[in-house]
């Protein structure tokens, strides 16, 4: 099923980023590998997350959930998130805040992501 996929990557959001960042100070073709291998992540968590979102919502609210969830999210996290983390860094001179940012949202995701009902269908033991 979709929860057990999450989950995962939810634990690797919240291990995988700061080293991916730290990575990507040591030179060009580090930059690239950090950069894909972050992007398979997030591209990982937007396939699954997509269907698993869609599902939290009953049939005939299912558009303007999905609608109003996204628009919503884009509007607070689309530009405060850059800024934000721009911000940090020149406060801090930490360069991987981003980094700790991702994993600090994938650990702050990981208990709502263990609390999903299970939508896969049971198997039977059959003998």
């Amino acid at each position: 099923g979709r929860r057990p996929v999450l989950i995962m990557l939810g634990l690797a959001g919240a291990v995988l980023p700061l080293p991916m960042f730290l990575l990507m100070t040591h030179g060009h073709g580090a930059a690239l590998l950090g950069a894909v291998l972050l992007a398979c992540l997030g591209g990982g968590v937007s396939a699954v997350g997509a269907v698993t979102t869609a599902e939290q919502f009953p049939g005939e609210g299912r558009l303007s959930g999905l609608a109003f969830g996204a628009t919503t999210a884009t509007a607070l996290f689309g530009g405060l998130t850059p800024w934000l983390a721009h911000m940090l860094i020149e406060r801090t001179g930490w360069t991987l805040v981003p980094g700790a940012m991702i994993a600090l949202v994938a650990l702050g995701v990981l208990p709502i992501l263990l609390a999903l009902p299970e939508t896969a269908p049971m198997r039977r033991l059959s003998r």
